[in-house]
C-alpha cells in the first residue's frame, strides 16, 4: 500500500509540509542531546573511552598499516566482536585520523540518524507528536563511547525500517551488516527474516547469508576458530541468576523513563511497571492484523538476549554487551505507551478541550520532564561519575602515563603481561600478554621461563611477585601512585 493512503487511513496528518517539520524537530532535540555530551567529554576523550575501545583501535590500525587483523604483530587471535566496526575504523588511521578523537564523535553523532530512523518507522501506527517521541527517546539512549553500540543500533534501527518498508533484499543487506557489527544481532535478525518470509526470498537469502559465510570461512582459516576469543575469555565468570538480575535491573533502569533511587525504593517498582508497557502492544492492530514480528523484535527479544548473556556468564560490570536489549526494550515501552494512549483516545470520549490538553500535558510531563531528567541521571554517571569510576577516567589516566613511562624507559620490543591491554597497546604498540584472554589465548600461558615476558603490569604496590606458577621472580621497577584509588606497578623479570 502506497504510505499516503496508508497515512490516511490510520487518521494520520498527509501533509509532507508538516512531516518534515516533526521529521526537523527530531533532528533538532537529538542534536541538543549530542552536543550536551560533546560538551561533556570535549577536553578529554580518554576520560570516557573504554579500554575494550582500544582493542579495536589497535586491530584497526594495524590492518591499515599492512599488518592484518591482529592484536600483536603476527599473532593471528581473533580478539574482537565487531568486524564490521573494526574495518570501518580501519580508515580512520589510513586518512591519517586519531582513532581516539574521531571515532567518539562519530559514535555520538550516529544516535542522530537512528532516531530519524524511528520516527519514520512510527508513520504506520502513531500520528507526528507520538513519531516525534519515539524518535526522540531512541536517540537519547546512553551507550559506552567508542564501541560499536551506535553503529549496531544503527544497522539494527535501519533493518526494522527495511522489513517495514517491505524492502526485502536491502533489509537482508543491513541484516547482515548488523551481524558483522555483532554476532548477537542473529538473535533478533533471524527470527524475523523468517516470520516475514524475507529469507524465503531467494535473492533476499543469498544477499544475507553470503558476507556471514565469507566472514566465518575467512576466520575459520586466518584464526583457526568462528567464536571471537571474548567468548571463551568471559564465558562463565557470573554465575546465571546474579548475572540475570544484574543485566535485568540495568536494563530497567537503563530503558524506562522514572528514575530509581535504590533497589528497594517505589521508584525501582515503578520502573518494573513501565517495563509493562511494551505488552500493550499486543492490542495494536495493523490493517486487521498484529504485526508480529515487531512485537519480537520490541519485546522478546531484548529478554532472548539478555538470557542468551546470563547463560554465557560474562562479568558483571560488562553492560554494554546488552546495549541492544536496553535499547530495543527501551523503545518497546514508548511503542507501548503510545498504543495505551491511541486505545485510550479510541475508547474513551475526548472530545473536550480541557480533557485533550489534561491528557497532553500529561504526556509532556512524562516524556519531557522525566524522560530527560531519568538520561540526563544516568548521563552524569556514565560521563561524569565515571571519571573516579573502576573502567574510565582516572584509570584511563593512569594507563596513559603508564605508556608515555614505557615509551621513554624500556624496549619496545619486551613483552608486558596485564590484565586490560588495550590502551597501552595502542599507545606503546609493545606486545602484550592479555590476562583477560580476550586478544591472548589461554594456552599461550608461558610454561616455561624461556616463554616469559619481560614486564608486568600488576594492581598495587607489590616489591616481588612470583607469577605463572614458574618460581620466576619478578621486581617492581616503577610504581605509579594511587589516582582516586587506583594504582599499578609495572614489574620487571629477574633473569
Amino acid at each position: 500500500m502506497h504510505r499516503s493512503k496508508e497515512r490516511s487511513q490510520n487518521d494520520l496528518p498527509n501533509s509532507r509540509i508538516e512531516e518534515r517539520f516533526w521529521a526537523g524537530l527530531t533532528i533538532a532535540v537529538s542534536a541538543l542531546v549530542v552536543i550536551d555530551r560533546l560538551s561533556v567529554i570535549y577536553r578529554s576523550t580518554l576520560d570516557y573511552v573504554l579500554d575494550d575501545s582500544f582493542m579495536s583501535f589497535v586491530y584497526a590500525r594495524n590492518f591499515a598499516e599492512g599488518h592484518g587483523l591482529v592484536f600483536n604483530l603476527g599473532e593471528h587471535i581473533y580478539g574482537f566482536t565487531s568486524p564490521l566496526y573494526v574495518l570501518l575504523l580501519s580508515f580512520l588511521p589510513a586518512l591519517g585520523l586519531e582513532q581516539t578523537y574521531f571515532a567518539p564523535v562519530i559514535n555520538l553523532c550516529l544516535p542522530i540518524v537512528y532516531g530519524v530512523i524511528w520516527f519514520y518507522i512510527g508513520t504506520s501506527f502513531f500520528n507526528l507528536p507520538c513519531r516525534f517521541l519515539l524518535g526522540v527517546i531512541a536517540a537519547i539512549m546512553p551507550f559506552e563511547i567508542g564501541m560499536e553500540s551506535s553503529l549496531l543500533l544503527l544497522l539494527q534501527s535501519l533493518f526494522i525500517w527495511c522489513v517495514i518498508e517491505k524492502k526485502a533484499v536491502p533489509a537482508a543487506i543491513v541484516a547482515s551488516l548488523s551481524c558483522l557489527a555483532r554476532p548477537d544481532s542473529i538473535l533478533l535478525v533471524i527470527p524475523i527474516l523468517f516470520m516475514t518470509r524475507i529469507a524465503f526470498n531467494r535473492k533476499a537469502f543469498l544477499f544475507f547469508s553470503v558476507p556471514g559465510i565469507v566472514w566465518v570461512l575467512f576466520t575459520l582459516f586466518y584464526y583457526g576458530d568462528v567464536l571471537p576469543n571474548s567468548f571463551y575469555g568471559k564465558e562463565g565468570q557470573t554465575p546465571f541468576l546474579p548475572g540475570l538480575s544484574q543485566i535485568v535491573g540495568t536494563m530497567v533502569d537503563w530503558s524506562t523513563f522514572v528514575p530509581s533511587i535504590n533497589d528497594f525504593s517505589f521508584f525501582r517498582k515503578l520502573n518494573l511497571m513501565v517495563g509493562l508497557f511494551p505488552l500493550a502492544f499486543l492490542f495494536f492492530p495493523k490493517n486487521g492484523e498484529r504485526p508480529r514480528w515487531l512485537f519480537y523484535a520490541l519485546v522478546a527479544y531484548p529478554w532472548v538476549l539478555v538470557f542468551s548473556y546470563a547463560y554465557i556468564g560474562p562479568p558483571l560490570a560488562h553492560n554494554w554487551e546488552q546495549i541492544s536489549a536496553f535499547f530495543f526494550f527501551r523503545v518497546g515501552c514508548a511503542f507501548g505507551a503510545f498504543t495505551l494512549w491511541k486505545l485510550i483516545s479510541e475508547h474513551l470520549p475526548l472530545q473536550s478541550k480541557k480533557m485533550r490538553y489534561a491528557v497532553g500535558a500529561f504526556s509532556f510531563f512524562i516524556f519531557f520532564w522525566v524522560g530527560p531528567r531519568h538520561v540526563y541521571r544516568i548521563e552524569q554517571s556514565v560521563f561524569l561519575d565515571r571519571k573516579i569510576s573502576y573502567y574510565v577516567g582516572h584509570r584511563q589516566q593512569t594507563y596513559f602515563k603508564i605508556s608515555q613511562w614505557l615509551n621513554e624507559n624500556v624496549n619496545p620490543n619486551w613483552r608486558i603481561a596485564m590484565g586490560e591491554p588495550g590502551t597501552i597497546a595502542y599507545f606503546t604498540r609493545m606486545p602484550v600478554l592479555d590476562l583477560g584472554w580476550l586478544v591472548s589465548r589461554k594456552k599461550d600461558l608461558p610454561t616455561s621461563r624461556a616463554m616469559l615476558p619481560e614486564l608486568a603490569l600488576l594492581v598495587g604496590n607489590p616489591e616481588v611477585q612470583q607469577l605463572f606458577g614458574l618460581n620466576a621472580d619478578y621486581k617492581r621497577l616503577r610504581h605509579f601512585e594511587k589516582n582516586h584509588g587506583i594504582e599499578f606497578t609495572v614489574m620487571k623479570r629477574v633473569d
